[in-house]
């Protein structure tokens, strides 16, 4: 009973922050251009703030990873969490310099703490509960990835200070969560997943590692394509359109287009 309630709580801190993070990521990050030039950048400077932010990004991920085994996955994703948020607020100071180094630090702490919140959702769900986990996520992100724009083109007037602000503000609302109600649990996870083991025990053959390893990197390639795609869509695009006089809300009807037509693949492929 005390088990299934930690992990309930635990999931359902996760679940928010896999609704919010996608938020404020798709309301920020795909605009940035059109705010950053709105607010005295050129388009030249803010396409190299994007691409830095991309890049620490990068990073954050890779230095994570590493790290992940040495550290505590919850203090990491709370500390990192934390300092994303406040990279919002310190970039409504309208000086250019400030608001490059404090997108930047966003790109690297974002990194960060996605790295470490992987162990987290493993933390809260036995293996047979993983496929339903994750699909329950892949929809809060799908939404996450759909409002994020909308809220963009709404307070398109309020790009600046005021937007920044309200970015800060949304984005403590995870670490915030995770630190109330969230429980490092790890023995949850562990006594399931040794039951899961011993009811679906079997010996690998050869011909078995083979297809394991061929499903691996058909999955590898898949996620670097949509990596690239996302960053693609989110930086390079938004930067064309921006260029080219287009305007926020257009550019929100493309990554409209663009969610559902995710959404339609994705039921398709769920039934097969």
């Amino acid at each position: 009973m005390i088990i299934s309630k930690i992990k309930s709580n635990n999931l359902f801190s996760i679940y928010i922050g896999q609704l919010l993070s996608p938020t404020v990521e798709f309301a920020s990050i795909p605009f940035l251009s059109f705010i950053l030039t709105k607010n005295g950048m050129t388009t030249h400077q803010a396409g190299t703030v994007v691409t830095v932010r991309s890049l620490l990004n990068l990073v954050g991920i890779l230095v994570g990873g590493r790290l992940l085994p040495k550290l505590n996955a919850k203090h990491m994703v709370i500390t990192c969490a934390f300092i994303n948020a406040g990279t919002y607020f310190i970039a409504t100071i309208p000086i250019p310099l400030v608001v490059a180094l404090s997108l930047s630090v966003n790109g690297l702490t974002l990194g960060l703490y996605y790295s470490f919140e992987s162990e987290l959702i493993l933390n809260s769900c036995s293996k047979t509960e993983q496929a339903h986990v994750y699909s329950i996520i892949r929809t809060l992100i799908n939404i996450g990835g759909a409002v994020g724009p909308l809220v963009a083109s709404v307070f398109s007037n309020f790009y600046g200070t005021i937007f920044f602000a309200l970015l800060g503000v949304v984005s403590l609302i995870y670490p915030l969560t995770l630190l109330t109600t969230y429980k490092v649990q790890n023995e949850v996870r562990d006594i399931q997943d040794i039951k899961d083991r011993e009811s679906t025990k079997n010996v690998a053959t050869g011909n078995g590692v083979e297809k394991s390893f061929k499903a691996f990197f058909a999955l590898l390639i898949a996620l670097t394509i949509g990596t690239v795609s996302i960053s693609a869509y989110s930086s390079v695009v938004p930067m064309l359109v921006n260029e080219r006089g287009g305007t926020p809300f257009s550019y929100t009807v493309g990554v409209w287009i663009n969610t559902l037509g995710v959404v339609f693949v994705k039921s398709r492929c769920n039934h097969y």
